[in-house]
């Protein structure tokens, strides 16, 4: 068997692993949306688009959080800098 040979056979099972890997982390962020999320398109079926839109809303809407209420371990570390 040629060198050749075998990465052909092997790219088409490198790339189902790769998919599955996708997959796996889309359905995860799914899970993680929770069911606020979810319920904006109660009747359809999500498509991976969605979700990932839908987590890239989501974590937009948390970075803002954070910058208007700082986290309490901000102001730790920051009383931690001053001590040093």
């Amino acid at each position: 068997m040629t060198l050749l040979f075998f990465l052909q056979l092997r790219k088409p099972l490198v790339e189902k692993l790769r998919r599955e890997r996708i997959n796996s982390s889309i359905e995860q962020l799914k899970s993680l949306l929770g069911p606020e999320f979810l319920k904006q398109q109660p009747d359809s079926k999500l498509e991976k688009a969605d979700i990932l839109e839908m987590t890239v809303c989501f974590l937009t809407q948390l970075q803002q959080q954070n910058q208007n209420f700082p986290c309490h371990c901000d102001s730790l570390y920051n009383n931690e800098k001053e001590t040093f």
